[in-house]
């Protein structure tokens, strides 16, 4: 008998006779049959045999190990579902078959959770087809890759539904959960100490940059070198942004509270307390917050902190529940030492996202871990939230932060000039800070806009062009203000009717907002007396009068007044009453 030139099996000679005879595609049909009916113990060409644990399709092949891990990952794939396989097991998972045996890897430790519990069964059965013992799932030393089919920025978990989250840089919808995995870099995490606890090699969505396998986190991933500087990036085109520091942060009367219990935070045990901070745009919330991450960082070995808006945790929380991913995303959110949530009101409204804030809350406080909010409201404005959320809102230490009054301002504007190498005259910073831009972003929306138009370097900016910029902002930005809108914000603030309003009435509920109404059309409009009198119930114009400095008394008193269940300085009632007429 002669070996057959083309499979190289030692088959009959008349079926060889009958092979040599025909042309090559004969040929091979002829082999067929053959090669089921050779026993095991034949000879081959090559070096290997073929034996009951060899099959046959590894030999055709030519490459055992590698058909053999992949017939088995054929069959465990067929075993636990194309679904299941597809969203939580592909390229998660890395079969080999390397001396005799199968091993399985595992990228991530919630993957090998599941080969351990949930698919051990489907495991055990595919090795059997395959004819080896059932292999041990082993956590993978190789970096975690990121996700087929999902680009840059899905893979980095930092999508939106719509547009960037939130100042804080993102993509496109979803994201990966596995963005969530670690959120300390290797080249912070410390051997000992809670961040020894984060040792994944995904990338992270938070406060600051992360060295990761994909191009670019949430708030950036510039690497380990740009975040010792505490620098953030939005894409991988981004430029990195530094996280705001404490010392950095100009605390006037607005938020002296804040800022002091911003720094108890910062210094308590890992027992501590929660924070809440609240109060409008632009006041320096989110300064806070970065100042909490930056000054947690500066201890190697320390609390670990992740930072996220509210509008980030309900992305990621509706892209687990689509990928039935929830388990990894419950244990990295709730793995933390410290969560800070940013614009946690963008949560009002959402009750199935409100409910799982409620439970990570929970299992942080638990666990003796702790919690950061900020919002720009009180919890208990927040009406379409949870009242198990809001108490434990009001759990911890809650501080307003105020718009900055005029000296402050001007210290903010002298400080952010000087981060944007832009010399002012002390003229010119009296001025922006007298302006009516009162947000601190507007401030620096008004320092950017002088950068643009003074092009003499080295020269200070003249108080002229300052003023030039300002007349024409507020220019732009005049809204005339009339006696129906400002009864309109007054009755829907205190909750009173226009006919109650106009009325007789002189009980307490009533005659407080309307004195309150005179107040600001005296103070927003050019309406005289006589005319605000007659628009009010057709009072005289003392009564307008009267009403007039009882209110600047109250306002330099900040008296309290009952607004609903709650009592509000006068003050700060006037102001928001205020910014609600300008914003219209």
């Amino acid at each position: 008998m002669q070996p057959d030139p083309i499979s190289g099996f030692v088959v009959p000679e008349d079926s060889n006779a009958a092979t040599a005879s025909s042309h090559t595609r004969g040929r091979r049909a002829a082999q067929a049959p053959t090669l089921e009916a050779q026993p095991t113990a034949t000879l081959l060409s090559g070096p290997s045999a073929l034996t009951p644990t060899s099959p046959l399709r590894s030999v055709v092949s030519g490459v055992e190990g590698t058909s053999v891990a992949g017939e088995f990952e054929q069959a465990f794939a067929n075993l636990v579902g194309a679904r299941n396989f597809e969203s939580l097991l592909k390229s998660r998972i890395e079969c080999t078959y390397q001396g005799g045996r199968l091993r399985v890897e595992a990228a991530h430790p919630f993957v090998l959770q599941l080969l351990q519990s949930r698919f051990r069964a489907p495991l055990r059965q595919a090795a059997e087809a395959v004819g080896c013992e059932p292999p041990e799932p082993r956590l993978s030393p190789k970096p975690t890759p990121a996700a087929p089919g999902t680009n840059a920025n899905a893979a980095t978990g930092t999508g939106t539904a719509t547009e960037p989250v939130t100042g804080t840089g993102s993509s496109t919808a979803g994201g990966d959960v596995s963005a969530l995995a670690n959120p300390l870099s290797h080249s912070e995490a410390s051997p000992a100490g809670p961040a020894a606890r984060h040792t994944s090699a995904a990338p992270m969505v938070g406060a600051g940059n992360r060295t990761a396998t994909s191009p670019v986190s949430d708030r950036g991933a510039a690497g380990s070198s740009s975040h010792a500087a505490g620098t953030q990036a939005s894409g991988p085109l981004a430029v990195p942004r530094r996280l705001g520091r404490l010392e950095d942060f100009v605390a006037g009367p607005h938020a002296a509270a804040a800022l002091a219990a911003t720094k108890a935070f910062t210094h308590s045990g890992p027992a501590g307390h929660a924070l809440y901070l609240f109060g409008g745009t632009g006041t320096g919330k989110t300064h806070l917050l970065e100042g909490i991450v930056t000054e947690l960082r500066r201890h190697p070995g320390g609390p670990q902190p992740l930072l996220v808006t509210a509008e980030q945790f309900t992305n990621f929380f509706t892209t687990a529940l689509r990928s039935h991913e929830l388990p990894s995303f419950r244990a990295k959110l709730r793995g933390v030492d410290v969560l800070l949530v940013d614009d946690v009101d963008f949560l009002d409204g959402k009750p199935r996202v409100q409910e799982e804030f409620l439970h990570t809350l929970q299992q942080l406080e638990s666990t003796g871990r702790r919690f950061v909010l900020a919002a720009d409201r009180h919890p208990r404005l927040l009406s379409r939230t949870r009242p198990e959320l809001q108490t434990r809102f009001l759990s911890g230490v809650l501080c307003r932060v105020e718009q900055p009054d005029r000296d402050t301002r001007e210290q903010i504007v002298v400080r952010k000039a000087g981060l944007l190498a832009l010399r002012l005259v002390p003229e010119s910073a009296r001025l922006l800070a007298a302006s009516s831009c009162t947000s601190v972003r507007e401030l620096e929306g008004l320092l950017h806009t002088l950068r643009n138009l003074h092009r003499i370097p080295d020269q200070p900016v003249p108080p002229g062009l300052v003023r030039q910029v300002v007349a024409e902002i507020e220019r732009d930005c005049v809204r005339v203000v009339r006696l129906p809108d400002i009864e309109r914000v007054i009755c829907e603030t205190f909750g009173v009717s226009v006919e109650d309003l106009r009325s007789e009435r002189r009980t307490r509920t009533v005659a407080e907002p309307r004195m309150l109404a005179m107040y600001l059309a005296r103070r927003h409009t050019r309406a005289a007396y006589a005319e605000i009198g007659a628009y009010f119930g057709g009072r005289n114009h003392a009564t307008v009068m009267s009403a007039e400095k009882r209110m600047q008394q109250a306002v330099a008193d900040n008296a309290r007044v009952q607004v609903a269940i709650s009592q509000w300085g006068v003050a700060d009632l006037v102001q928001a009453l205020e910014q609600r007429l300008l914003a219209g």
